[in-house]
C-alpha cells in the first residue's frame, strides 16, 4: 500500500503530494501525521490519500518512519485544503497547519481522577463523615468526578477513605464525558419581518447562500438563535462566525442562555494553546453541537452541519493577509456546499460583492428593515463652521450639548475616534524635523501615558523628549489621538466617569468582558473607543453617539474607502438608541458636502451600494474585476527591487490578459527592517492568470530564497 503525503515545507516547488511505502506494521488513515525521509532530512508531513499503488516503481520510494495515532484531518478538510490554495495561491501545508491548534502533536488529552467504586464495608463504624460519603456514592451516578466530591466532602475525607481501602478510582479524560443538548425556549418574542426571514430561509428549495441585510437594531442575533435552534432539533451541527470585535460577552451569555453551555464551542484569538486543543478535540469527538467563533474557526473539524452563519460578513478581518491568505466568507459557502448545508451571510451594510451576486440572483436575498426600536437621528456636524473657537475643537458645539443633556438625564454615551495614542506626530516647528522609527518608513507616534514615542508598526518605543535633539527647539504634538480625546473629553465634562477602550488597554480578551461588563453596568458615563467599540455592543442605555475625525479614513488611498467608511458610520451611529429611549448620532466631518454623508443621513444602503457598484464597474475595480496583489519582502533592500523587477518584465508577456502596474514601493515601505515592494494585477481569467503567477512564484523562491515571494488575492488592505 502506498500514501500519497504532503510534506510540512513552505515552498511552491515541493507544494504537491510525495508517495511513500506504507511499512506492513503501521496502521495508517488520511489524515494522520507522519514523519518521512526526505532528501536528507527527516520531515513531517499529512497523509492525503492511501492507494493500492503509484505510479512510478516501488523500488524508488521510501517507507514512512512513524504515524500519529490520530486522524487530525478529515476528507473535508484535505480537499478545502487542495481547492483554496489553488485559489489563493498559498501552500497546501499552510492550510493544513491552520487547520490544527499550534504544536498539536505535543498536547495531551486533559486527565482528571474519577470515583469508579465504592467499598462501604472498609469504613469503620465511628467513621461518621466517611459513611456520609458512601451513602453519596451508593446512589450517584459511577464514575463520579473527584473534583467535585472534594469541594462536598473536603480532602481529608477522600484521604481517610483511601486509606482504608474504601475508594476504587480511574483517570479520565475530561472531554470522554458525554453531555445532552438541552434547548431552552427563547425569552425574546419575534416579530413577524424576523418570523417572515427564518420561514424564507427554511423554504428555499436549494442550497445557495442567503444575504440577510438586516439594519442595526433588526434583532439579527435572534433569527440566528432560533436557525440554529431548528438546525440543532434535527439532529444537525451548526457554526457562526463573528469578527473579532463582535464576539461579546453579550453575544456568549445569549448562547450559553438558550442552549447547553458544555456543548457550545467558542473559538477566538485570546484563547491559549491548551484551551483550543481541549476545544478542537470536543469538536472533533462530535461533543459540541454549536461552534461560536472568528475568522479561523472556520476551519472547526465540524460535522453533519446544518447551518452556517456569517454575522457582519462584511468586515474585512474575515480576510486573512498572510499565509495562507483566504476569505473565511468564502470557505464557508464552500463548505455549506459540501455538507449541504444552508449558509447564511448577514450584514446592516453588506460587502459589494455579495451584494452584487443578490443582485444577480447568484445569492437569495433578504431584508430586515425595521429596527425594535426607533431609528437614531443623525446629524452630520461640518466641523469648519466650528474653526475659530478652541472649546469645540474636537467636539462640536451640537455634540457637547447633546453629551451634557444625556449626562443629566443619567444616559450613556459613546464617541469614536478610529486613532491610538495621544497625537500621531511629533514636530519641531524650529527645524521642521520629526522624530521616526528607525526600523519602519514612519513617524512615531506620541503616548502620553509613559511619556513615549511608539511606533504602531514594530511597536519600537523611545522615551519622548520635549526639545528637538537635533536642534534644541521645543517640539510640537501634531494631530489627535484617542488618548487626546479622552483628556479633552474630561475637561469639557469634569464629572463625568470616562472609559477608554483601545488596543493599548484591551490586550486580552477577558480585558474585553470586564469593560463590557462595568459600561453595562453603568460604571462608566462614557465610552471612548477606537473601531472595537463599532460592533456588538447593545447598551440600552446608551443615546447619544459622537464619531470624530470621520475624514481620515474617508480619503485613504484605497478604492473600498467609501464603502469602508459607510459601513463604519452606520455601524457605529446604530449603537445609539437600542431601547425605548431616543437615540441621537453626531458625525463630524471637514468635508460636510461630500456624498457619502447625504447617504449616512439617508440610511439608504441600497442606493449606495448601486452608486458605489457603478463607479467600480467604470474603473474596472472588484467585484467586476479581480486584484491581485504580489508582494515581495527582503531585509535587503537591493535584492528586494532587483526582484520585483524581474517579476514585473515576465509578468508583462501576460499583458494581453491582465492589466499589470508597475512595481512600487508599499505604501509603509519598510516594516520592521524589511523592505516591501509590489505590482498590481488586473484581470477577468482567474486560473490563467494564478497557474502562472505560481509558476513565477515557485521560480523566484527556487532562484533567491532569502526574498519572501507572496501573492493576496482580492485583498482589503494594500497599506
Amino acid at each position: 500500500m502506498v500514501a500519497e503525503v504532503i510534506v510540512d515545507i513552505k515552498a511552491y516547488a515541493v507544494d504537491r503530494v510525495f508517495d511513500y511505502i506504507i511499512p506492513a506494521h503501521l496502521e495508517l488513515s488520511v489524515g494522520m501525521r507522519v514523519r518521512v525521509p526526505f532528501g536528507t532530512r527527516v520531515i513531517e508531513g499529512y497523509v492525503i490519500l492511501i492507494k493500492e499503488q503509484a505510479e512510478v516503481p516501488t523500488r524508488k520510494l521510501k517507507e514512512i518512519i512513524e504515524a500519529s495515532k490520530i486522524q487530525f484531518l478529515n476528507e473535508e478538510l484535505i480537499l478545502l485544503a487542495k481547492e483554496f490554495s489553488q485559489k489563493t495561491g498559498s501552500f497546501q501545508t499552510s492550510f493544513l497547519q491552520a487547520m490544527l491548534p499550534k504544536d498539536i502533536t505535543k498536547r495531551k488529552p486533559k486527565m482528571e481522577i474519577y470515583i469508579s467504586g465504592i467499598k462501604p464495608d472498609m469504613i469503620g463504624p465511628k467513621a461518621k463523615k466517611q459513611q456520609e460519603a458512601a451513602s453519596f456514592l451508593a446512589t450517584a451516578e459511577l464514575p463520579f468526578s473527584m473534583k467535585t466530591f472534594k469541594a462536598t466532602f473536603g480532602g481529608a475525607t477522600i484521604l481517610a477513605m483511601k486509606k482504608v481501602g474504601a475508594l476504587e478510582t480511574i483517570e479520565m479524560n475530561v472531554n470522554t464525558q458525554i453531555i445532552p443538548m438541552v434547548i431552552k425556549p427563547g425569552t425574546v418574542e419575534l416579530r413577524a419581518e424576523q418570523c417572515e426571514v427564518i420561514e424564507c430561509i427554511g423554504i428555499f428549495p436549494d442550497l445557495k447562500p442567503i444575504l440577510l441585510q438586516g439594519v442595526t437594531g433588526s434583532g439579527k442575533t435572534e433569527v440566528y438563535l432560533n436557525l440554529i435552534e431548528k438546525a440543532i432539533k434535527v439532529g444537525k451541527t451548526a457554526l457562526l462566525l463573528v469578527p473579532e470585535i463582535g464576539l461579546t460577552p453579550q453575544m456568549i451569555t445569549r448562547f450559553e442562555n438558550r442552549f447547553t453551555p458544555d456543548r457550545i464551542a467558542i473559538l477566538h484569538s485570546g484563547l491559549t494553546g491548551i484551551q483550543r486543543f481541549e476545544m478542537w478535540a470536543k469538536i472533533k469527538e462530535k461533543k459540541i453541537d454549536i461552534v461560536v467563533g472568528t475568522r479561523s474557526a472556520i476551519f472547526a473539524p465540524l460535522t453533519n452541519i446544518g447551518i452556517i452563519i456569517v454575522d457582519e460578513e462584511h468586515d474585512t478581518s474575515y480576510k486573512q493577509d498572510n499565509m495562507p491568505t483566504y476569505h473565511a466568507v468564502d470557505i464557508a459557502i464552500w463548505r455549506a456546499n459540501y455538507q449541504q448545508a444552508k449558509i447564511l451571510l448577514a450584514s446592516a451594510t453588506p460587502s459589494l460583492e455579495s451584494f452584487l451576486r443578490a443582485e444577480k440572483a447568484v445569492y437569495h436575498y433578504l431584508t430586515l428593515q425595521q429596527r425594535i426600536n426607533q431609528e437614531p437621528q443623525v446629524e452630520i456636524i461640518d466641523m469648519r463652521k466650528q474653526i475659530g473657537n478652541p472649546r469645540f475643537r474636537y467636539f462640536s458645539q451640537p455634540l457637547v450639548e447633546a453629551i451634557e443633556g444625556a449626562l443629566a438625564r443619567k444616559e450613556q454615551i459613546m464617541v469614536l475616534l478610529n486613532r491610538r495614542g495621544y497625537a500621531p506626530t511629533v514636530q519641531c516647528h524650529a527645524c521642521g524635523k520629526t522624530p521616526e522609527c528607525p526600523n519602519c518608513d514612519t513617524t512615531l507616534n506620541y503616548h502620553k501615558n509613559g511619556q513615549k514615542l511608539v511606533c504602531h508598526y514594530c511597536q519600537y518605543t523611545q522615551a519622548f523628549e520635549r526639545l528637538c535633539p537635533s536642534c534644541g527647539a521645543e517640539q510640537k504634538l501634531e494631530g489627535v489621538g484617542i488618548q487626546k480625546i479622552e483628556e479633552q473629553a474630561q475637561e469639557l465634562f469634569p464629572s463625568a466617569r470616562i472609559m477608554r477602550v483601545d488596543k493599548d488597554l484591551v490586550k486580552k480578551y477577558e480585558d474585553y468582558g470586564t469593560f463590557y461588563d462595568t459600561f453595562l453596568a453603568g460604571g462608566a458615563d462614557m465610552m471612548i473607543g477606537t473601531q472595537m467599540i463599532t460592533k456588538g455592543f447593545d447598551f440600552p442605555n446608551v443615546t447619544v453617539v459622537g464619531v470624530l475625525e470621520t475624514d481620515q479614513s474617508l480619503h485613504m488611498p484605497d478604492f473600498r474607502a467609501r464603502e469602508k467608511t459607510y459601513q463604519l458610520l452606520r455601524q457605529v451611529v446604530g449603537r445609539a438608541g437600542r431601547s425605548k429611549k431616543i437615540g441621537y448620532a453626531f458625525v463630524q466631518t471637514y468635508d460636510a458636502d461630500h456624498p457619502l454623508f447625504a447617504e449616512i443621513k439617508k440610511d439608504n444602503f441600497r442606493e449606495f451600494a448601486l452608486a458605489e457598484l457603478e463607479q467600480r464597474k467604470v474603473f474596472k475595480h472588484p467585484p467586476y474585476w479581480h486584484l491581485s496583489d504580489i508582494i515581495v519582502v527582503s531585509e535587503n533592500q537591493h535584492e528586494a527591487s532587483h526582484c520585483i523587477n524581474f517579476m514585473y518584465n515576465q509578468l508583462c508577456k501576460l499583458s494581453e490578459h491582465a492589466t499589470i502596474y508597475p512595481p512600487a514601493s508599499t505604501f509603509i515601505g519598510r516594516v520592521n527592517n524589511k523592505y516591501y515592494y509590489h505590482i498590481l494585477l488586473k484581470y477577468k481569467n482567474s486560473e490563467l492568470i494564478l497557474k502562472n503567477v505560481q509558476k513565477l512564484l515557485a521560480h523566484m523562491m527556487k532562484k533567491n530564497p532569502k526574498v519572501y515571494t507572496y501573492i493576496q488575492v482580492n485583498p482589503y488592505n494594500f497599506l
